[in-house]
Parts: structure tokens; sequence; C-alpha cells
């Protein structure tokens, strides 16, 4: 209950407690929160198994992604895909340099048939840094292959 919306355990010990339930569910908080760890592990788990059950049968695909960084309790690198709003990438990392997010997204989109074509930001420094970086590696591979015609 608490993964659906702003909730949390405490909402969710309240709500077996006014409900009557914790007569029939350990409503504790320890107890709870072990319920929820076990649910946000099987639903990351599921959500890797259905990434790589889906891939197999996409067609490759261009895509555009909008990235951005949360601080909760350190830094967390996110980018969407807006079409579909797919989360593309949601890992914590140890920095947020253009180096850190042309690894991860490079991890996040390894099995996946896509190609990012365009990306989006709110310019922290980083960001503009990998995007510039992978653009230059792809403007030289362009003019390699047009250069061999």
């Amino acid at each position: 209950m608490a993964l659906l919306g702003p909730g949390s355990v405490r909402q969710v010990c309240q709500f077996l407690e006014l409900t009557g339930l914790d007569r029939f569910v350990a409503a504790s908080y320890g107890s709870q929160q072990k319920v929820s760890v076990n649910i946000e592990k099987s639903i990351v788990e599921f959500g890797k198994q259905e990434t790589v059950r889906l891939a197999t049968g996409m067609a490759p695909k261009q895509i555009t992604v909008c990235q951005d960084e949360t601080f909760h309790p350190q830094t967390c690198l996110v980018a969407i895909e807006p079409e579909s709003d797919y989360i593309v990438l949601e890992k914590y990392a140890d920095g947020r340099k253009g180096s850190d997010w042309t690894k991860a997204m490079n991890d996040a989109l390894k099995d996946l048939p896509v190609k990012v074509v365009q990306s989006t930001s709110d310019e922290a420094r980083g960001l503009p840094i990998m995007s510039e970086t992978t653009w230059v590696r792809i403007i030289r591979r362009i003019c390699s292959i047009s250069n061999m015609k």
C-alpha cells in the first residue's frame, strides 16, 4: 500500500489499526517494514524480468530521454522515456559527472534495442557533458562512414 502513492509504513500501520485489521495482521512498524522491503524487492525483480522478456520481442527504436538527479539519501540518476513513461534509469551513483551518467545510461540501455537520439534535462553540469561527448562520437562515426563512400 505504501508504494501506491504518497504513503508510508506508518500509514499502513495506522490503516490496519483504524480498520480493526490489526487483530488479524501484525500492525507494528517492524513487521510492516519487513513486508514493505519484501514487496519492494519483488517489484524490482519483476521489473528486471519484464525488461528482459519485453526487450527480446521489441523492434529497434529511437528514443528521447528526460534526465535528472534526485538526492535521497544520495545522488540518484533518473532517466525517463517521455512517450511511454518508461523509467530507463533509476540508480544511485557515487557522483553526477558526465562519466557517471554515461556509464549508468550505457548499463541501463545495454540489453534494450533502443538508440537515444535526443536528451533533455535541467542542464546540470554533468548532463550536457555526457550528451556532448556522446554526440561528438556519433558525429565522428557518421563522418567516418560518409568518408568511406
